[in-house]
């Protein structure tokens, strides 16, 4: 459950994978808002789907995007998908932050 002020790094998801592995977090934002989902590195990719199966952000790190933007009810639950594009394991630190 997140919550916190503008600006603010909400979360961190940390962790490592491959293209043969996926890593998911089910992450549900107290607060109403935009926030910016990002990974620290280009060798993963982010995804973030709502409880109905809808994609909600993709990163496409091979065009150099890493992060991206969403918008979240008070109380809204996203599963963030998280894995590697390369057959070697790659560790990861992705943020979670409040946009203004």
């Amino acid at each position: 459950t997140l919550a916190s002020a503008s600006g603010a790094v909400v979360t961190q998801l940390v962790g490592s994978t491959d293209k043969r592995d996926k890593d998911f977090f089910k992450v549900t934002f107290t607060e109403a808002g935009t926030y910016l989902i990002g990974s620290d590195s280009a060798l993963v990719k982010v995804s973030a789907e709502d409880a109905a199966g809808d994609k909600r952000l993709e990163t496409e790190p091979k065009d150099d995007v890493t992060s991206g933007l969403v918008t979240v009810a008070a109380g809204e639950t996203l599963w963030i998908r998280i894995r590697g594009l390369e057959s070697e394991s790659v560790s990861y630190n992705v943020s979670i932050t409040r946009q203004a």
